[in-house]
């Protein structure tokens, strides 16, 4: 369980039991109704319906459907892009290790999902009419599910800019003619933005992720208590001469496997890829020791390599989503995971073409069978992997796999005894803590059940407050 969860409970039971109390503080003593832009209503609400439906249980089921539904949408949209269901299933396992940091149960889960579904749209076989109607409904759902729905706004300039300069979207099939004209995109784009006014609180939704930005641009108190809000070059820290040369030699082999003639071929460019990732992942710098961090960086590295390829057969959205998420991962860390999609969409297809090759040099009876069994021990690995806490490195609690609360973790045992004896008044507590307590205890800390006569609120004065 991530603390996050117990404070969205929390959110949600207030939204519910008082809807009016949506984008005010209901629980902060000290800020009694304060307004804000509560850009995660909807999953506050999620969280709430699934812990009243059943209590631990159902916030366990609720995390695991996120994930579920991450694994999913990168499936569909790596199939959208080209890949066959074996390299799709392959993309999937090494997508959830390398976000295997960010995929909790937050609403961020649930912008990965849609992040992939917005992807996914952009490279299938959709109609214009189809689009009219689904782009603007996933942005609707988006902008009160969470701030991330920019992401989504992204993928639709990037998809304008890829068709204004003649993009030829491609798939393992081959090549086909472009439908949507950039009349249409642009309308598409419009209508993406007009859907997240769709919200509760209106436009202020939609500027509240500019407004983030520009309070961590002057409040440095901001930027500096939220780790996540670090520059991602702090990964990059303790490179070496060494490594900083074997990255600029892994540049230079991707323009030249490309222009050479050999570089036609998926199979040659992959097999280039594999050989420049290779030492990045026995021999990597200190800020990319955990693991998670150091296969997305293979990733990336490896999905260079298709760029150059991409660009000369005028497929501009791939190359465009990369750098653009590139640049947004650059100033923020929490961001480097918007990396992993555009990625996949440049290389999972060629994986697929890779095989493809494979197979008319090498005809080899049953190699379908064979590329699937292989497909599914990674995704078993990638599942023994998680499960058993191998990717758990420098983080602040383990990750261990369970079901329930982890008393260890969280104060159970106390918030129980507050319950039994009614205790009222400031508590001492953090992060971590304070979320759990608010989810067992608040609003009715210290007061008798519904429907009683309430009892008085007394504090804790100085001398006789527990530490």
């Amino acid at each position: 369980m991530d603390p996050d969860v117990f404070l969205q409970t929390a959110v949600g039971r207030a939204i519910l039991r008082e809807p009016a109390t949506l984008g005010v503080s209901t629980f902060i003593d000290a800020y009694p109704k304060y307004p804000y832009v509560e850009d995660k209503w909807l999953a506050s609400v999620l969280a709430a319906l699934a812990n009243a439906t059943a209590g631990s249980d159902g916030l366990m089921v609720y995390q695991i459907v996120l994930c579920m539904l991450a694994a999913g949408a990168w499936y569909w949209m790596q199939r959208a892009w080209g890949a066959s269901p074996a390299a799709a299933l392959v993309g999937v396992s090494l997508a959830l290790l390398a976000c295997s940091l960010r995929l909790e149960p937050r609403p961020d889960t649930l912008s990965h999902a849609l992040l992939a579904v917005a992807i996914g749209l952009v490279g299938a076989d959709l109609s214009y009419r189809r689009l009219l109607w689904v782009t603007p409904l996933l942005l609707a759902l988006w902008v009160n599910l969470h701030g991330y729905f920019v992401n989504g706004l992204v993928v639709l300039v990037a998809a304008t800019a890829g068709t204004a300069l003649g993009d030829q979207l491609t798939h393992s099939t081959g090549a086909r003619s472009l439908r949507i004209s950039m009349r249409e995109r642009l309308i598409l784009f419009v209508l993406g933005v007009a859907a997240c006014v769709l919200h509760p609180q209106g436009w202020h939704a939609l500027i509240s992720p500019a407004s983030q930005i520009l309070e961590l641009r002057r409040n440095p108190a901001f930027r500096a208590a939220i780790t996540e809000f670090s520059p991602s070059t702090e990964i990059m820290q303790g490179m070496g001469v060494a490594r900083w040369l074997l990255l600029g030699a892994s540049a230079v082999a991707s323009v030249v496997v490309n222009v050479a003639p050999v570089g036609r071929s998926a199979l040659a460019r992959q097999v280039v890829a594999l050989a420049a990732a290779v030492p990045w992942l026995l021999w990597p710098p200190p800020g990319l020791l955990d693991p998670s961090y150091r296969i997305m960086f293979v990733l990336f590295l490896m999905a260079t390599f298709e760029v150059p390829a991409q660009l000369r057969d005028r497929s501009f959205i791939g190359p465009l989503l990369l750098a653009g998420f590139t640049i947004l991962a650059i100033p923020l860390i929490r961001n480097v995971v918007l990396i992993v999609p555009a990625a996949l969409i440049l290389f999972a297809p060629a994986w697929t073409r890779t095989a493809a090759e494979l197979g008319r040099r090498y005809p080899i009876p049953g190699r379908r069978a064979a590329v699937l069994c292989a497909a599914l021990l990674i995704v078993i690995m990638t599942g023994w992997l998680r499960l058993s806490d191998r990717l758990n490195t420098g983080v602040r609690a383990p990750s261990r796999a369970g079901w329930g609360i982890d008393t260890d973790r969280f104060p159970a045992a106390a918030a129980s005894f507050i319950e039994r004896e009614r205790l009222t008044g400031p508590l001492l507590n953090n992060f971590d803590l304070g979320g759990y307590l608010l989810y067992r205890l608040h609003p009715d800390r210290g007061c008798s059940s519904p429907g009683t006569r309430p009892c008085t609120r007394r504090h804790f004065s100085p001398t006789t407050a527990p530490t």
